[in-house]
């Protein structure tokens, strides 16, 4: 969010060069556990709160440092890539099936469903798949 637009894979990366407190990462280390029960990364830009029990994710952003629940996080990372995959299918994405290669627990799946609704999308199925 170096730029004020959210940027993911590459150009998250680009911007973590120059802006590493603009920008998240590491998202499913953190969603759904507890503040305590998470790894700090020493090379983490961004900090970690507490808000009533629920971790929160605080960046610098070019108006000021801004606190972000975790559905926000996702909500952000689905939107950017529906609206990457509406552009080049030429078709609106109104379902998905969301897909990772570990394990999603129950409030992980939660928060993820919690973003989709934000999204206007409904999603069918989480799919644990091998990548390699």
């Amino acid at each position: 969010m170096a730029h004020g637009t959210v940027e993911i894979g590459e150009n998250a990366k680009t911007d973590f060069k120059m802006f590493p407190k603009h920008v998240i990462y590491d998202v499913f280390k953190i969603i759904g556990k507890l503040l305590d029960e998470i790894k700090v990364d020493p090379k983490w830009g961004f900090k970690l709160t507490e808000n009533d029990g629920i971790v929160h994710f605080q960046i610098e952003t070019i108006s000021g440092p801004r606190l972000l629940p975790q559905e926000i996080i996702i909500a952000a990372f689905l939107k950017s890539m529906k609206l990457q995959t509406e552009s080049i299918l030429n078709v609106q994405i109104k379902e998905i099936r969301f897909s990772t290669n570990f394990k999603l627990n129950e409030i992980q799946k939660a928060i993820i469903e919690k973003a989709a609704v934000k999204n206007n999308l409904k999603i069918l199925s989480f799919n644990i798949n091998n990548f390699e």
